[in-house]
């Protein structure tokens, strides 16, 4: 189960080129100040922020007891970074922002009876240290004819 938001950012990145029109004197001494430019994304990356829920079930002792592997995650955007991108022996310069992101993860088997409830996992966050996200887990089989 997911509750989840997709954020989609840049990982790679060409620098826009400036190139003067052959026609214009002193076309070979331009002076460009690439700061100003900003570079061109070419490639992509896609994080999913929000709670997964995985679990993997199995009824045992005829339908008293479940037992499963189970795993929770927060995934958090925090904010972004200023991150400066240089080429070696090159004078330009340019400044991208790139995400941060926070991850909470409890993964756990556990055996529970049947229509009982456990506190699963308390995350405490940077982002927001003042608050705890609580995960309640209730687990039921039902028989199905």
């Amino acid at each position: 189960m997911e509750s989840i938001d997709e954020l989609r950012y840049a990982t790679e990145f060409s620098p826009r080129t400036v190139a003067p029109k052959s026609d214009e004197p002193d076309a070979g001494k331009l002076n460009v100040d690439a700061t100003i430019f900003e570079a061109t994304p070419v490639q992509f990356e896609v994080r999913n922020t929000g709670v997964t829920l995985e679990v993997d079930p199995a009824v045992v002792e005829e339908g008293k007891l479940i037992q499963f592997a189970v795993a929770v995650q927060r995934v958090r955007l925090k904010g972004f970074n200023k991150i400066s991108l240089e080429k070696p022996g090159d004078e330009r310069k340019v400044v991208v922002e790139q995400p941060e992101f926070e991850t909470t993860k409890t993964t756990t088997t556990l055996r529970l009876h049947n229509g009982e409830r456990i506190l699963l996992a308390v995350h405490k966050t940077s982002t927001l240290p003042s608050e705890l996200e609580i995960y309640l887990l209730r687990v039921e089989a039902t028989k199905v004819e």
